[in-house]
């Protein structure tokens, strides 16, 4: 595992981590280890240096490259280009050295390119940071904020969808609070005016359709990508659920995919309609096609941000098939050890019969297939007269 940043002497440092299996034969336990083993300076980061780097600190290490079984980094193109990157570049010294990149890094980035989908939304999160940056600037804005609203925002970060989660969730449940918090600000005579001037475009900002609808639209979406993010955080998670996870969070974007933009809208709807803001205000025009009456080429505003948050589900939901194939591909190859139901049930044989046949196929210097299928198969023998045992058990 690799990582590089620049030091206090501005001079590129990269990290070497390697990660082994540690079994216990007498314990019966196995115990997955980390061993920091130093910083190697580097003079360029180019792929090419990289894996010239790397492979001559294995050899100075004693370590064979033929004996890596996996490489971790992080989701740079440098790093995880599947032509030229430094993955690419080891997995053709040795095939075996399956790339494993951060599950949770990628998720990131697979909001973050949703959230930069139109520049509505980047209005959207700029503004979260713009009310986040006013109160925090002033300690006296700050106490009034946690003393009327007892609560305390959170920055919005571009990288962290936990800490944008946070950011809209404070802004979501104390929205008219808020509201009331600004206009008190902007009508006291004893502020700054250059206080009273920012709480006054806050205002304007924060009270229009786009920004209460995209408010609730991203309250229901970011919670489900914490909710993900959280698990895969989790040192226990496994690749395997991690596999499910995302998959049964791709599935329930899809789901609400209508669901989610409709109950945004009629929620913005009703929450405009209380504070007395137009909602039909702005139309975007787009080119007339043929046969089309000039009526029909404006979108209204709900028709509009309905567009937008569509757009930004199936850009989330594209963005994560795309970045998870290859921990699909991993899952397909070794998932079926983890389905422990599976893997011990009688009708399932020919199954995992297949399974052993292609992971030794991969692992060839590793595994004997026949082998590993028998091993199974007499563990759900031995389990079967055992009803009070479970699969995790040692026996």
């Amino acid at each position: 595992m690799l990582d590089s940043t620049p030091d206090l002497a501005h001079r590129e440092q990269l990290s070497e981590v390697i990660r082994f299996v540690d079994v216990n034969f007498k314990t019966k336990k196995v115990t997955i280890k980390e061993s920091f083993l130093g910083f190697i300076q580097l003079h360029a980061k180019d792929a090419a240096t990289l894996e010239n780097v790397i492979v001559e600190q294995l050899q100075a290490d004693n370590l064979p490259i033929a004996d890596c079984r996996s490489q971790c980094y992080d989701n740079a193109a440098v790093m995880a280009g599947q032509l030229s990157g430094l993955q690419q570049r080891i997995a053709n010294r040795n095939p075996q050295a399956s790339f494993v990149n951060c599950n949770n890094h990628s998720l990131n980035l697979a909001g973050l390119h949703a959230a930069k989908q139109d520049p509505v939304v980047v209005t959207f999160f700029g503004t979260v940071e713009k009310i986040y940056v006013f109160f925090s600037a002033s300690t006296v804005r700050w106490e009034k904020m946690k003393e009327l609203l007892g609560i305390t925002l959170k920055r919005e970060c571009p990288t962290r969808w936990s800490a944008r989660q946070d950011a809209v969730n404070a802004i979501h449940e104390q929205f008219d609070g808020f509201l009331q918090l600004l206009e008190n600000l902007y009508e006291d005579g004893t502020q700054t005016s250059e206080t009273q001037n920012d709480a006054y475009s806050l205002l304007q900002n924060v009270m229009n359709f786009n920004f209460i609808t995209l408010l609730d639209f991203w309250h229901a979406v970011l919670s489900k990508i914490d909710r993900i993010q959280k698990r895969l955080q989790d040192p226990s998670m496994n690749f395997h659920d991690a596999a499910l996870d995302l998959e049964g969070l791709q599935q329930r974007l899809s789901s609400i995919r209508e669901d989610v933009c409709i109950t945004a809208v009629n929620a913005a709807k009703v929450l405009c309609e209380k504070l007395g803001i137009r909602i039909e205000g702005r139309i975007k025009r787009r080119k007339k096609m043929l046969g089309e009456n000039a009526g029909d080429a404006g979108l209204a505003a709900v028709e509009e941000i309905t567009r937008i948050m569509k757009s930004v589900i199936d850009r989330l939901i594209q963005e994560m098939t795309t970045r998870f194939g290859r921990l699909k591909m991993l899952d397909e190859k070794f998932g079926f050890l983890f389905n422990i139901s599976k893997l011990f049930a009688n009708d399932t044989s020919n199954d995992i019969q297949q399974h052993c046949a292609t992971l030794a196929d991969f692992y060839k210097t590793d595994i004997d297939g026949t082998e590993l299928f028998v091993e199974i198969s007499d563990c759900s023998m031995l389990l079967k007269t055992r009803p009070d045992a479970t699969p995790s058990s040692p026996l």
